[in-house]
């Protein structure tokens, strides 16, 4: 890129001489995948990629570059000069270069009708959007500053992820369980955003509820990013055991493994048992310690707590 940026200051240095002999109105544009030149009376020549746009100006042999994205004087009609109704043209892709602009054009009402017209693309494929990206993840990216417009204008766009051809992904309070900070976690109960009330599959995996889609279960616990998040969750309502599934036929996998009084492997060992012991699996914890899931077992009398890397399960499935 460097080397074309070289090439190019010299070809304007000769662009400028022989422009004073022929000065005209007139512009020419030679573009390839990733050069565009531009020739006029403005003696500037523009080299763009997808990341960034540098300037020569011939005058003063001056170099600049540009964000892509700082072009905020784009009209919306140009914006949407390839809009189209076709729900397989408005890739997540493409809706999130939309979005982008209009943020930082500042045009949040537009942002809002961009969306609208997203969903409206659902009747061309049979009532289901093919397509729908979420513009609350670009907030938690670049734009925090707009996460309280989009809460009092579209709300639901805090329960579900992006859309792809029919999948999920994951949610923005997931996204924010496993990336940002308690304050951003804080943020949906203090604004009474129903993430734990709200559809499963919405939440893709958060729940983690056990059986034959999720193991032998857990819930977004497993994601929170720091013990803090993780305890503010639990103080919420989100429960940290939950029952082990009970029709799993489990089975150990070494010739003998440990039991704990509490989970963790620094903890008290309380009884011993065999690969030939049978046991009742009886609770799971929905985090893990020391990298592992544990199961609440009963053994005789005896209840205690295993590491998953200690036993197997067959689904009956």
């Amino acid at each position: 890129m460097r080397k074309i940026i070289f090439c190019l200051f010299c070809i304007s240095v000769l662009f400028v001489s022989c422009n004073k002999k022929n000065e005209t109105n007139n512009s020419t544009t030679v573009q390839n995948d990733d050069v565009v030149i531009l020739n006029g009376s403005n003696n500037e020549i523009v080299i763009s990629d997808s990341t960034e746009t540098i300037v020569v100006t011939g005058d003063n042999n001056q170099v600049s570059t540009e964000s892509s994205v700082d072009n905020v004087n784009i009209t919306n009609a140009e914006l949407y000069n390839h809009n189209t109704d076709d729900p397989e043209y408005w890739t997540n892709e493409k809706q999130k270069e939309i979005y982008e602009i209009l943020f930082e054009k500042e045009d949040l009402t537009e942002v809002l009708k961009f969306r609208d017209f997203i969903e409206s693309l659902a009747k061309y494929h049979h009532d289901d959007p093919v397509y729908e990206y979420d513009p609350v993840f670009l907030c938690y990216e670049k734009y925090p500053e707009n996460l309280t417009f989009l809460l009092e204008n579209r709300k639901n766009l805090f329960l579900h992820g992006n859309l792809e051809y029919g999948n999920y992904s994951e949610s923005p309070f997931l996204y924010v369980v496993k990336n940002q900070s308690l304050d951003d976690v804080k943020f949906y109960f203090d604004k009474a955003i129903p993430v734990l009330e709200s559809k499963e599959d919405w939440l893709y995996g958060s729940r983690n509820a056990g059986g034959p889609r999720f193991g032998i279960g857990g819930n977004i616990l497993l994601y929170a990013g720091s013990e803090e998040i993780r305890d503010y969750l639990i103080s919420k309502g989100v429960p940290a055991e939950i029952d082990a599934v009970s029709y799993f036929e489990y089975h150990l996998l070494d010739d003998s493994t440990d039991i704990y009084e509490i989970p963790g492997f620094d903890n008290p060992v309380i009884a011993t048992i065999s690969k030939t012991d049978s046991f009742t699996a009886l609770k799971v914890l929905t985090y893990k310690i020391d990298n592992e899931k544990w199961l609440r077992i009963k053994f005789n009398d005896i209840e205690g707590w295993i590491p998953s890397s200690s036993f197997d399960y067959d689904t009956g499935i």
